[in-house]
């Protein structure tokens, strides 16, 4: 089972993600970034999905600081944002992909999968 890190600070969001993935994936939803590297080093995800604003940080702080340590470098990571050029900001971050809120669940599950589709493909070739 894949391990997601959701960084949400909308409990609602948070809350219908935990229902809608729950059930495929193993998630870790933060609504903070408190020790972010501590709580992702002991989730150990497959995948991490945040929000542009959580708290007083912004996604460029967050992606920064999971990038600039070594065991978290190579974990997608995909945006999620009602920021209206969202394609633009996803690119400058270095996130993987991105979705545009509001976004239908489809979409999201669909993002992901495709995410996964591709690490699958990556660990296979490196096999």
């Amino acid at each position: 089972m894949k391990k997601i890190f959701i960084v949400e600070d909308d409990e609602d969001i948070s809350d219908i993600l935990a229902i809608v993935l729950g059930k495929k994936y193993d998630l870790s939803i933060i609504h903070d970034t408190n020790n972010l590297m501590e709580r992702m080093g002991e989730f150990l995800p497959d995948l991490i999905i945040t929000d542009n604003f959580v708290g007083q940080k912004v996604a460029a702080e967050i992606v920064r600081e999971i990038r600039s340590q070594h065991r978290f470098s190579n974990i997608p990571v995909i945006l999620f944002s009602g920021h209206q050029d969202i394609e633009k900001l996803s690119k400058e971050i270095g996130a993987t992909s991105y979705l545009r809120k509001p976004f239908a669940l489809q979409d999201l599950i669909s993002c992901i999968e495709k995410v996964a589709a591709n690490l699958t493909g990556e660990k296979e070739a490196q096999e």
